[in-house]
């Protein structure tokens, strides 16, 4: 029962992006799509599917800023959440632990803060939907506490092509390649057992 329950909260945010009207941070609300780079302080959840595969629940947030733009006008900030399939690398990563080269693709949320749509300085915040795929590495260069499993740092730099919505907007021109760097705090998955 609780697989359908998470099969369905899944295909709720894969597939009806445009009504819920929000997603992860994106670069200035501009419609034309380009290039970004972006730096983000997230939480985690990631539970492993099988060795070498994993569903992440991430939140936080971010600064990004669009490639060729003027310093500090097209820039946005903001809060984000998502949901991410991921796909480990079964030839650089050990089955099961979750790090290294990996793929996937992601849903998400967010409520950003940057320039308005029409150049002009008057700023604003806005609900922003994205979803799309994206290449990374998983480095884990501390855990934090004892115990099995222990929460964990990792620090993973990755590029990704998305789609993105404004306020309920959308454009297929509106494609974004990003290229980010994020510092992640993991928190293990306890399942029920584990927990008790």
């Amino acid at each position: 029962m609780k697989s359908a329950q998470w099969t369905l909260a899944l295909l709720t945010l894969l597939l009806n992006p445009a009504a819920s009207k929000a997603d992860v941070i994106a670069p200035a609300f501009l419609s034309n799509g380009g290039g970004s780079v972006s730096a983000e302080g997230l939480v985690s959840v990631e539970r492993s599917l099988t060795s070498h595969a994993s569903l992440a629940f991430w939140a936080g947030g971010g600064y990004v800023s669009r490639l060729g733009s003027n310093p500090g006008f097209e820039n946005s900030w903001g809060t984000e959440g998502a949901i991410e399939l991921r796909l480990y690398s079964k030839f650089f990563s050990d089955p099961g632990e979750m790090r290294r080269f990996f793929s996937g693709i992601y849903c998400g949320l967010g409520y950003m803060h940057g320039p308005g749509s029409d150049h002009s300085v008057a700023d604003h915040w806005t609900l922003v939907q994205s979803f799309g795929a994206k290449i990374g590495y998983k480095a884990i260069p501390v855990s934090c506490g004892s115990g099995s499993p222990a929460a964990r740092l990792a620090v993973e730099p990755y590029g990704s092509v998305g789609f993105t919505f404004y306020s309920g907007t959308f454009s297929w021109n509106a494609l974004w390649v990003n290229l980010g760097l994020r510092m992640v705090l993991e928190m293990p998955f306890r399942s029920g057992a584990q927990a008790r």
